[in-house]
C-alpha cells in the first residue's frame, strides 16, 4: 500500500527539498515506485530533478530546457486547478530515468509552479464561503489526489516554510506521514516549537470539510514521524550548536508537540519499531545528515544530481591534501550510509500496521 509521507519546517533553508530529493532517489534504487511532488512556489524540487546545470537551460532561447519541461510535464497547480474548475485532464509526469546518469533509477515527478500562490487564495476563499459545494470539493480533491498515488509504493510531498499555505495544510494533513526537516540552529528549534500552533490552526481550518461516518470529505488521517537532520555539525561556533546538544534540546519541543497532537503523531515505541536501537534514546530523531563541504555541493549542481547519485570517480581528487580527499569521501560515505538507512527504516515503515 502506498505511503504519502510530507515534509514541512516553517524555517526557510532546512534541507527540505535536499532531503526529499536523496530519499525519493535512494527509494527508486531500492526498486520502489516513487512520485516526488514539488508543493513549493520555488521549484526548487522541480529544479533539482531536471538536473538542469548551467544557465541556457534556464533562459528564454532555443536551449531553455527549463521552459520546454515546464510547457510539457503538468504542474500541481494545473493538477489542482483543473479539479476546482471540474476539467479533469492527463496528468503528464516529469520521469526521471537512467538518461541523466547510468544507475537505472526512475521516479516521477510533479512539478512545481509559481502559481501555486494564486491558488491558495483560492482555496482560502472556498474554506471561508462554507457550504455543500465546498464539502463536494474537499471531497473531490481528496479523491483524485489518491488516484495518483496508487500507482507508486511512496510519494514524497516538498513543501514551502508557509505556515498560512492552504495547499501546505492539506498535504500535511492528508499525508499518511509528516517528516519535518531542520538544521542544528536556534531559529530552527523556534521554528520546530511554533509546530504546535500551526498544526492546531490547519486543524480549526480544514475540520470542518473532514470526512465522518456519515458525510463526505477530506481525510485528515496524518502522523508526525520524526525530525531528520541537515547540516549537522561536530563542533560549536556562530549561531549553531554541537549537534548532540541542539538534539536533546529539540527532542524536548517535538515531545510537547507530540502530546499535543495525541494521536495525530506516532508514539514514541512504533517509533523505535521503525528506526534503529541507536534512537532509542532519542524519539523522533530519525537520522542526522553530516554536512557536506561547498565542493561536493558544487559537483551536484555542475552535474545536476542529489549527493547520493554521485559515485567516488565524481569526488576531488585533484586537492594537494590527501587528508581534504579524505575528508571529501568520508563526508560522501556518510551522507551514503545515513540516506539508506532512512530509506529502509522507511521499507519497514511500510510493512507495519503505524
Amino acid at each position: 500500500m502506498v505511503k504519502v509521507i510530507s515534509f514541512f519546517n516553517h524555517k526557510g533553508g532546512v534541507g527540505k527539498t535536499t532531503t526529499v530529493h536523496n530519499i525519493g532517489y535512494g527509494l527508486a534504487m531500492l526498486g520502489k515506485k516513487v512520485l516526488l511532488i514539488d508543493a513549493d512556489p520555488q521549484m526548487n524540487l522541480t529544479a533539482a530533478v531536471y538536473g538542469l546545470s548551467t544557465d541556457a537551460y534556464y533562459g528564454n532561447g532555443e536551449e531553455s530546457l527549463w521552459r520546454e519541461y515546464n510547457e510539457k510535464y503538468t504542474s500541481l497547480y494545473s493538477c489542482l486547478r483543473q479539479i476546482l474548475i471540474k476539467e479533469p485532464k492527463e496528468v503528464i509526469f516529469y520521469n526521471y530515468n537512467n538518461s541523466q546518469d547510468n544507475s537505472g533509477v526512475s521516479f516521477d515527478l510533479l512539478r512545481g509552479s509559481i502559481e501555486i500562490n494564486s491558488l491558495d487564495a483560492d482555496l482560502m476563499g472556498i474554506i471561508q464561503n462554507r457550504n455543500t459545494i465546498t464539502r463536494d470539493y474537499f471531497s473531490s480533491l481528496g479523491g483524485e489526489l489518491n488516484k495518483i498515488y496508487k500507482n507508486y509504493d511512496f510519494v514524497l510531498i516538498d513543501q514551502s516554510p508557509s505556515a498560512a499555505s492552504i495547499i501546505n495544510a492539506i498535504f500535511s494533513l492528508t499525508a499518511d506521514f509528516v517528516i519535518i526537516p531542520s538544521t542544528p540552529t536556534f531559529f530552527c528549534l523556534q521554528a520546530v516549537n511554533n509546530l504546535t500552533d500551526i498544526w492546531q490552526n490547519w486543524y480549526e481550518l480544514l475540520s470542518l470539510y473532514a470526512s465522518t461516518i456519515n458525510t463526505k470529505g477530506i481525510d485528515l488521517k496524518s502522523k508526525f514521524l520524526g525530525i531528520i537532520i541537515q547540516q549537522g555539525k561536530r563542533y560549536k561556533g556562530g549561531n549553531a550548536t554541537h549537534t548532540e546538544e541542539w538534539k536533546e534540546i529539540v527532542n524536548n519541543g517535538i515531545k510537547s508537540f507530540t502530546q499535543s497532537l495525541l494521536s495525530k503523531s506516532v508514539s514514541e515505541k512504533e517509533f523505535q519499531q521503525v528506526f534503529s536501537e541507536d534512537n532509542k534514546s532519542k524519539p523522533y530523531i530519525i537520522a542526522t545528515y553530516n554536512n557536506f563541504t561547498d565542493k561536493l555541493r558544487s559537483i551536484c549542481d555542475n552535474k545536476g544530481l542529489p549527493i547520493v547519485a554521485l559515485t567516488k570517480e565524481d569526488l576531488p581528487t585533484e586537492s594537494s591534501s590527501d587528508d581534504t580527499n579524505k575528508q571529501y569521501l568520508k563526508s560522501w560515505e556518510s551522507i551514503q550510509s545515513t540516506n539508506s538507512y532512512i530509506c529502509e527504516s522507511l521499507l519497514k515503515l511500510a510493512e507495519l500496521k503505524v
